[in-house]
């Protein structure tokens, strides 16, 4: 397992916490979302066998989000 944590600069509340989750759960082997909105982060554990970095955050531009690595 590996884990990437993104910042999404336009999750501005719950709402879009819930939605960016649902997105990134229907994506096959991602195994773990956890989105802080305060902090506007999403943390994902994912199988780089299965999907890499660059999937996820494509499906979150797709749907409207701004991904950007950050260094935790």
């Amino acid at each position: 397992m590996k884990t990437t944590t993104l910042t999404i600069g336009n999750m501005v509340c719950q709402g879009c916490a819930e939605k960016i989750s649902d997105i990134l759960k229907e994506l096959h082997g991602i195994k773990i979302v956890k989105t802080k909105t305060i902090q506007k982060t999403v943390q994902v554990e994912f199988d780089p066998n299965q999907i890499n970095e660059s999937q996820i955050e494509t499906a979150l531009i797709k749907s409207g989000y701004e991904p950007k690595k950050t260094g935790i």
